[in-house]
């Protein structure tokens, strides 16, 4: 395990830069594609659910999606601020933004791919960026595994009657979680960036900050929800669980397919099939009219900014946070 990661810390010191604006280039070329596609797929779900949904729900739903959205983009330069790289909000949240509608293409690791990829323009070692990648993904699968398991989302799903002991036990999972998996993502972002990434409390604010952003998320579902008639927490933990389910399907863009599946499962019993369908697929359509949105806000931001240059540092790194920095590039 220490050889492949080490060998993973050579591989990204080594990518030439003109290797990463032609996958760049074409990252880009393919994320328009899908994310026309994705529109075409999703635009019956929006249209269901701006005509069944309670007006006022609505908008509330979708200015929640859009805060935890904004919340989500912040987090990221929070986090490499605190691996010692500070990034100015505006533009790492910017860069989050654009890169993040590359989970459209199918096989749920280009968003990050697009990061590692602009992350010399933010000053930042692109191995540095993939280490805080894996905290970022491992803070975010415990934050959302810990909401579902405190609203007891998973338990109606695998035993017919949930008493006492098994949501004991989902709360236990649950909280389990929140604390093994960022810890074992935080060991193996450190081994990836070549160095320690987080303290124990940067590390634990990294965390914080995710659990605020998916009952954020969950909350803005639960919101559609009870436009349709349908329940404000059990769909916070469904949106939550399906997330997850969703992440660890990779081939399937943004999920799609896995999610819905698990969430309309997780809620069938609580608010019927037919609300059940409905809160599943509209909501699903709200997140990715909200994401399509703030990746043209962030397109602008940094078309106005103009941004740094690959040679421009946006700000010096501390050298002691990660005890290294990416090595030159071996010429091709």
């Amino acid at each position: 395990m220490n050889r492949l990661l080490a060998r993973a810390r050579t591989l990204l010191a080594r990518v030439p830069r003109s290797a990463v604006r032609a996958t760049g280039a074409l990252l880009a070329v393919a994320t328009a594609a899908f994310v026309v596609v994705e529109v075409v797929d999703q635009w019956d779900g929006l249209v269901d659910a701006v005509t069944a949904a309670e007006p006022w729900w609505l908008v509330a739903s979708f200015a929640a999606f859009a805060l935890a959205e904004a919340g989500y983009a912040l987090v990221w330069p929070a986090t490499l601020g605190r691996a010692g790289h500070p990034v100015p909000p505006g533009l790492g949240g910017a860069t989050f933004l654009v890169t993040q509608t590359a989970k459209f293409v199918p096989g749920s690791v280009w968003q990050h791919v697009g990061r590692v990829g602009t992350s010399p323009r933010l000053g930042v070692p692109k191995r540095v960026t993939a280490g805080a990648l894996l905290v970022e993904v491992g803070a975010s699968v415990a934050a959302a595994l810990f909401l579902a398991g405190l609203l007891g989302t998973a338990g109606p799903l695998l035993v017919d009657d949930v008493g006492p002991v098994v949501r004991s036990l989902e709360v236990v999972a649950g909280a389990a979680a929140l604390l093994i998996v960022p810890l074992l993502a935080s060991r193996a972002g450190a081994r990836v960036a070549g160095g320690p990434l987080l303290s124990s409390g940067g590390l634990a604010a990294v965390v914080g900050l995710h659990v605020a952003v998916w009952a954020g998320y969950g909350s803005a579902a639960a919101l559609l929800s009870v436009g349709l008639d349908g329940p404000f927490l059990p769909t916070v933990g469904a949106f939550c669980l399906s997330w997850v389910a969703g992440l660890v399907v990779v081939g399937a863009p943004a999920g799609l397919g896995v999610r819905e599946a698990v969430m309309a499962a997780a809620l069938t019993p609580v608010a019927g099939a037919d609300v059940a369908l409905a809160v599943t697929i509209g909501s699903r359509a709200l997140w990715t009219a909200v994401q399509l949105l703030g990746a043209g806000l962030g397109l602008g931001y940094l078309a106005r900014r103009g941004g740094p240059t690959a040679g421009e540092p946006v700000a010096a790194a501390r050298p002691e946070a990660t005890g290294t920095a990416d090595p030159p590039s071996v010429p091709c």
